[in-house]
């Protein structure tokens, strides 16, 4: 087979699949707001026998999540220190666990801050991605506190502060709804 036979073959082959393609991505285009619509219907996925109810997200993101601005203690924190910035933001999460565990109804005494994260986690307390994000505000703050080189600067502490008090906002909402 030569180079022109193989192009021809290759055009024969790929032109369905292309023109295909193209008329479902004019269809996407044209008619956007109504799969948009189609899509925030959907209240459940499912799929081999794992479910996902996705209304507690949607109560949840109908709401508005007030966080704290930063006050300047905390400013001048995050100028001067920033892994005791970090270290301080994660310590006002646990706490806000704890306490969100003990003002429910869980019959759970955790001996830790992390096992009470988990006891919300087992329990469906948490909505979304807020376990793993939880997870992650940990890991950062493990890295603050035990690599001395870690790259922990005045902007990782301070995204790290300003996403700290949004997960503490929003265990807050799970917990009133």
């Amino acid at each position: 087979m030569d180079g022109r036979s193989l192009l021809v073959y290759l055009v024969d082959a790929l032109a369905w699949p292309i023109v295909a393609l193209l008329i479902v991505a004019a269809l996407m285009f044209f008619f956007r707001k109504q799969i948009a619509e189609l899509i925030s219907r959907i209240t459940r996925i499912s799929h081999n026998g794992t479910s996902i109810d996705l209304r507690p997200l949607r109560d949840l993101q109908d709401e508005t999540v007030e966080t704290m601005a930063i006050d300047a203690r905390t400013n001048d924190a995050i100028e001067r220190d920033p892994r005791a910035a970090v270290i301080e933001a994660w310590l006002r999460v646990e706490l806000a666990a704890t306490d969100i565990l003990k003002q429910s109804d869980v019959p759970v005494q955790p001996r830790s801050p992390m096992q009470a994260i988990r006891a919300l986690n087992d329990r469906g307390l948490l909505f979304g991605n807020l376990y793993e994000m939880l997870t992650e505000l940990r890991n950062v703050r493990n890295a603050a506190a035990h690599e001395l080189d870690a790259p922990i600067d005045s902007d990782v502490a301070r995204n790290y502060v300003e996403l700290s008090e949004y997960v503490m906002a929003v265990l807050r909402a799970n917990a009133e709804g």
